[in-house]
């Protein structure tokens, strides 16, 4: 989906973001690469919160302490 991307915005009415690191040839863990590309479940759930803030539906002072908790950069 990553590469294709472009193709399904009318395909997906509402916001959506697709995470992956699939093709990089990394001879890491998986939990390590995940991650590396910000796509492990602590950085999935930073990039929820986020985007239900910038749809109104979430404070920014909990992507904060969200992103301070799990060790994810904003």
């Amino acid at each position: 989906m990553r590469a294709t991307s472009w193709a399904w915005p009318d395909r997906a009415p509402q916001d959506w973001t697709s995470p992956g690191a699939d093709g990089f040839g990394l001879s890491d863990s998986r939990a390590v690469t995940r991650r590396h590309f910000g796509v492990g479940a602590e950085s999935v759930t930073v990039a929820a919160l986020t985007a239900l803030t910038h749809r109104g539906e979430g404070k920014a002072g909990t992507v904060r302490l969200a992103a301070e908790r799990h060790g994810v950069r904003l």
